[in-house]
């Protein structure tokens, strides 16, 4: 993968390079085009300009000079006639017979010559259709070649009904040279020719295109030069310095750049895809890290509380145990000495009382000493079935639903027995006071969660556990229970126990509290 984005950077800069030639190209040929365009729709106007000058001479000066010399309905055609003088003079104009293409024709035209061809026809149809349009410009194919061509329609007027009317009123030298069956007939303000100039731009169009070809190679032979010197510098200054990042990465992290999850599929390139992937799983595991070290702490901190409070209970018990078991012997043997019935009952509350501080002093000791796990192979479906033999008569009690679940096959685990049960039988306890009678819903279930542990939960309908209770319901002592419902030791001593099997417990809640046993799995 060595020098991918490098490889990357010159197609990449290449295809700029092309690109821009390209555009700077296409915009010097539409340049060069417009200037044609203005250049030879000046000339153009010029030689309308000329027409003009030729016909309104012949108007306004010539033909009055004739008609005053000539006999009276005496007609020169080649001294009177617009038309006519106007083709002569432009004719004799384009020396070259290449300069310009000028035509002045008329539909019915007394001269065959003149007759419109298809492209002047449609043009004059334009016009005829659009009688309020002067002028029509654009490029057209006449022949094999490309023209600028500029035409305007050409209307009779009232001047032009001497010649163009009747043929009755028209002088005898016209109707003597073209006959009575053309050019006659026509109406002041009808279309009945144009005026067309074309000149010829195919040899300066092939210019432009080979200008800009021109210079579009030399825009393309610049650009491999810069592209030559940007892919030195490039490698200089950018992909050695990926590579030692890279390095650092495989030496440090040992990233081989593989995906190693379906999850995690993203194709690997080039050189900033691999940064981009070892960065995103090294900032993955700082995340590990840190999330781990907040739990290392908490377990730390909740381990050194847990001894601290299991010395003074394990002081404390031992205390008051002996002074307990005195009181109540004495209150056992006063007891066998009493006839009256009040004074039984009275003498029964002090035992009951008695009794239950010392329970609460053998919960203190087992916390502060649990006995050493007696840790066995244990299957999970026989430990769930029994205590859902026991669990069922409890919840049936309060008319609560208690049901099981046992995603099986499951493996076996490596734990003591009793520790698993009085866990699971503490947490089934908390869960039973929690619900409703009637109401109240109790799940017990395991399943393999895929990491080598099998997961023991309890999980219930109640109320769950508000957010400031999370990080204390462990702590001795700790209850959320009504006074005299509960001591605050049931989790505290799940938390040992779970300890001692190198487990962990976690706690959540989803509709309920759910609480969740993890002990590792042992394969056979």
């Amino acid at each position: 993968m060595t020098g991918k984005i490098q490889r990357k950077f010159f197609l990449w800069s290449s295809l700029i390079m092309i690109t821009a030639g390209l555009f700077l190209s296409v915009v010097l040929y539409f340049h060069l085009k417009n200037l044609l365009t203005f250049e030879v729709k000046d000339k153009a106007h010029l030689v309308f300009a000329q027409v003009d000058a030729v016909q309104s001479y012949v108007r306004k000066v010539l033909r009055p000079t004739m008609y005053a010399i000539l006999p009276r309905n005496k007609f020169v055609l080649q001294a009177m006639s617009t038309s006519y003088i106007s083709r002569a003079v432009m004719e004799r104009m384009n020396f070259h017979k290449d300069d310009y293409y000028y035509r002045r024709v008329a539909i019915n035209a007394r001269n065959p010559d003149f007759e419109p061809d298809e492209l002047e026809m449609s043009l004059i149809k334009y016009f005829e259709a659009s009688p309020q349009l002067k002028l029509w410009e654009g490029y057209k194919k006449i022949g094999q070649d490309e023209y600028y061509v500029m035409a305007r329609p050409v209307r009779f007027d009232k001047s032009c009904m001497y010649c163009h009317g009747r043929v009755s009123d028209a002088p005898r030298e016209i109707v003597n040279i073209y006959g009575d069956k053309r050019g006659f007939g026509h109406h002041p303000g009808e279309i009945g020719g144009l005026d067309i100039v074309a000149l010829p731009v195919q040899s300066v169009v092939m210019q432009i295109i080979g200008t800009s070809f021109s210079y579009a190679l030399m825009v393309f032979a610049g650009g491999i030069f810069v592209l030559a010197v940007l892919n030195v510098s490039f490698k200089s200054l950018v992909v050695n310095d990926l590579r030692k990042i890279l390095d650092i990465f495989k030496t440090y992290f040992n990233y081989d750049y593989k995906p190693r999850k379906l999850t995690e599929q993203r194709k690997i390139d080039d050189e900033i895809d691999e940064i981009i992937y070892a960065t995103q799983g090294l900032a993955k595991y700082l995340k590990e890290v840190e999330e781990e070290e907040k739990r290392m702490l908490l377990k730390m901190q909740h381990s050194e509380k847990m001894i601290a409070v299991g010395r003074l209970a394990a002081g404390l018990a031992h205390e008051i145990n002996n002074p307990l078991g005195v009181i109540l012997c004495y209150a056992q043997i006063l007891r066998s000495s009493l006839e009256d019935e009040q004074q039984l009952k009275d003498m029964d509350v002090i035992i009951k009382h008695t009794k239950m501080a010392q329970k609460v002093l053998t919960d203190l000791l087992n916390f502060a000493r649990p006995k050493k796990a007696e840790k066995t192979k244990l299957p999970p479906e026989e430990v769930i079935a029994g205590l859902a033999s026991v669990f069922k008569v409890q919840a049936d009690t309060r008319q609560v639903k208690f049901t099981t679940r046992i995603d099986s096959p499951l493996p076996p685990i490596i734990a003591d027995r009793a520790a698993l049960e009085q866990v699971l039988t503490n947490l089934f306890l908390n869960s039973l006071d929690a619900v409703p009678p009637d109401k109240g819903h109790i799940e017990l279930y395991v399943y393999a969660d895929g990491n080598s542990n099998l997961v023991f939960g309890i999980r219930d309908n109640g109320p769950g556990i508000i957010d400031e209770d999370m990080d204390r319901i462990f702590d001795p002592f700790y209850t959320t229970k009504e006074p005299g419902q509960g001591t605050g030791l049931g989790l505290a001593v799940v938390y040992s126990l779970v300890q001692e099997m190198d487990g962990d417990i976690r706690v959540k809640n989803d509709g309920g509290a759910v609480f969740e046993i993890l002990l590792k799995t042992k394969q056979y």
